[in-house]
């Protein structure tokens, strides 16, 4: 994530209370960090295409996204559950994306990067 705005706003976000912060963007799976133990999804890419998104590559790629908070807002447990699409962008079960994320979130964030398990299992670092 070579865009400092989306990780400025979400830092902000998080300095004002929030507990997590979901991010969109261009289409493409992005990176997670942990921001003051708070979790941070840059970006899960598409759900659903109907032929009008690339399905090509990492862009088959997409993922839905769990995550259980306490009653006080505090990370308790995620999990990223890999989707890719199959004909004009329909989304099945599936795919690269827990390793793809994972490396991205190494690549972006470093020491601060979520961790993930083969399974999809999201970690702070």
């Amino acid at each position: 994530l070579h865009d400092a705005l989306p990780i400025s706003f979400a830092k902000m976000a998080i300095d004002a209370g929030a507990s997590l912060v979901i991010a969109s963007g261009p289409h493409v799976l992005r990176g997670m960090e942990f921001y003051h133990r708070h979790l941070i999804a840059y970006s899960l890419g598409n759900f659903a295409g109907y032929g009008n998104f690339a399905t090509e590559g990492d862009l088959n790629l997409s993922a839905i996204l769990r995550v259980r908070l306490s009653a006080t807002g505090r990370f308790e447990r995620a999990h990223l559950f890999p989707v890719q699409f199959a004909g004009k962008g329909q989304p099945v079960p599936g795919g690269g994306t827990v390793p793809f994320v994972s490396r991205l979130s190494t690549e972006d964030f470093g020491p601060h990067a979520a961790r993930f398990s083969t399974a999809g299992r999201i970690t702070p670092p």
